[in-house]
């Protein structure tokens, strides 16, 4: 196998990540009296101690904005009977994207998903900017957690449930 020419890295770097399996989550935020919204799949741990997740948001996206103040946010896992409510907001922008699916808000804090798989409320600890995206990582303050047997999975372009 040759490595590919430096211009050719990116192209076969997003053709390599096809195979990469990740999870399916809505990150929210709330700033400045606004709640946003973001479907992503570049999310993961961090540490169990202190507890934390790291998320990382292309700097021309609507949410980087809210993130980049230093907003707390939150990890919505979306499971298979959720996946309408992805699909709403992949197709939509702004506030009309929590008009599908029931958002839980408390004053200031991140919209979190009713009957999420999972959802992590998370404060913001540290940012480091990786050419167009920053990597967020932040301390989980609250979980909600439901037992699902169901998850729902991204790989090849294509969501699978597993």
């Amino acid at each position: 196998m040759t490595a590919p020419a430096s211009d050719n890295l990116a192209t076969s770097l997003r053709e390599a990540m096809l195979s990469f399996v990740g999870s399916v989550t809505i990150i929210t935020t709330h700033w400045q009296d606004r709640d946003y919204a973001m479907p992503a799949s570049a999310v993961n741990s961090v540490s169990f101690s202190p507890p934390s997740m790291l998320v990382c948001v292309n700097r021309t996206a609507l949410i980087w904005q809210a993130l980049s103040q230093g907003a707390d946010f939150a990890i919505n896992l979306i499971g298979p009977e959720q996946r309408h409510i992805l699909d709403h907001c992949i197709a939509t922008t702004g506030a009309a994207r929590f008009s599908c699916g029931i958002w839980r808000r408390i004053t200031h804090l991140p919209a979190i998903l009713e009957n999420a798989t999972a959802a992590l409320t998370c404060r913001q600890m540290a940012t480091m900017c990786v050419g167009s995206h920053q990597i967020i990582v932040g301390e989980v303050s609250a979980i909600h957690h439901k037992t699902s047997r169901s998850k729902l999975a991204y790989v090849d372009r294509e969501f699978y449930e597993i």
